[in-house]
């Protein structure tokens, strides 16, 4: 066999064996790009940044779970019981605004956009960049450029992990419990002791002398574009109950009126829209939970139970926050007075 012949044929053993490759990928289709799981498969839900684009493409569902780690902790039922229809959850530990807009430009262009998303409204709303992810995201998944689909049929690394990953989990029944997907919270790890063993005492210094860049306007005009799009979608924005040692460097470094102004910008801004709701909770038993380090396992991670509570006043409309100001405003004060007056020692004793 002379050298074109072999050339030729090493050739075309590769294009078969992409050609196969890339057909076991758009039949399995493990990222769920193009359909959802066939031949009565069941999917394998096991990676956020990889198949949150698929499922918000392709599978049936009227509610979204958006957010980052603060909103991980929700049992999909609970928030079918909550919206009343099949939910997804989209969430990404580490994610800001920037990134749910990638999956609310998916959402937007659906026939039948979702009736309610539910989305954490925190202080990483106003510190976090309008310009850059703090993680990676495999954008291929998320365009409508067919073109960088090259990058997921023809990839022997996706190839091993998710479509042999999810053909494997349904022969052996290890599927995970799509229910309690994303879930990280463990109650074994929360506690004072255990906040404050891993609590760095030395951030305070560094507080102190470092100047917070806010990028509030940047991350609602990012979000002002879907409110617009989407005016029969209902925004549901719940403020997570950061613990008061989160607040407490935001206090050691007066900076405690600065986020206070920015939640005000955020608050303001919302309330122009009907079709956005947002639950901020500043009643005294929402003051206790934030201060109990028992119920948290750093400084702004709580457990499971307060996810929980959450969906629990969500549910029974507790703390909607009223459309004027005059009547929010004072709820907010009533908020970051406590933080200003809290005995921030005592946490340590």
């Amino acid at each position: 066999m002379n050298s074109k012949k072999i050339i030729i044929a090493i050739f075309s053993m590769l294009l078969s064996a992409l050609l196969i490759v890339g057909t076991i990928n758009v039949v399995i289709d493990p990222l769920f790009q193009y359909h959802k799981p066939w031949f009565g498969l069941e999917a394998n839900v096991i990676d956020e940044r990889y198949q949150n684009a698929g499922i918000a493409k392709n599978f049936d569902f009227k509610n979204v779970i958006i957010g980052n780690s603060m909103s991980e902790n929700f049992i999909v039922s609970d928030v079918e019981k909550l919206f009343k229809g099949e939910t997804v959850k989209l969430t990404a530990s580490g994610s800001h605004v920037l990134d749910w807009t990638y999956l609310l430009n998916i959402l937007s262009s659906k026939k039948e956009p979702p009736e309610n998303i539910l989305f954490n409204l925190d202080a990483g709303f106003f510190d976090s960049s309008d310009k850059e992810t703090k993680h990676e995201i495999p954008m291929f998944l998320y365009d409508k450029n067919y073109l960088n689909d090259i990058e997921y049929l023809f990839n022997f690394t996706l190839t091993s992990k998710y479509t042999y990953g999810m053909i494997k989990a349904n022969i052996n029944n290890t599927i995970p419990d799509y229910n309690n997907v994303f879930v990280w919270a463990d109650e074994k790890q929360l506690g004072k002791d255990f906040v404050l063993k891993n609590y760095n005492t030395d951030t305070e210094d560094e507080t102190l002398v470092s100047q917070q860049e806010f990028y509030t306007a940047g991350n609602l005009e990012l979000l002002k574009k879907y409110f617009d799009e989407m005016p029969d979608t209902q925004f549901v924005f719940f403020c997570s109950p950061f613990s008061v040692l989160y607040w407490k460097e935001k206090y050691d470094s007066k900076q405690l009126d600065e986020y206070k102004l920015e939640f005000e910008k955020t608050f303001e801004f919302m309330s122009k829209y009907d079709n956005v709701t947002i639950y901020f909770w500043a009643d005294e038993d929402m003051l206790d939970i934030i201060s109990d380090l028992d119920n948290y396992k750093d400084s702004t991670h709580y457990g499971f139970h307060i996810s929980k509570e959450i969906i629990r006043r969500i549910s029974n409309n507790v703390g909607v926050l009223p459309k004027k100001r005059e009547k929010w405003q004072p709820l907010l004060d009533k908020y970051f007075d406590y933080l200003e007056n809290f005995d921030y020692d005592k946490l340590f004793e």
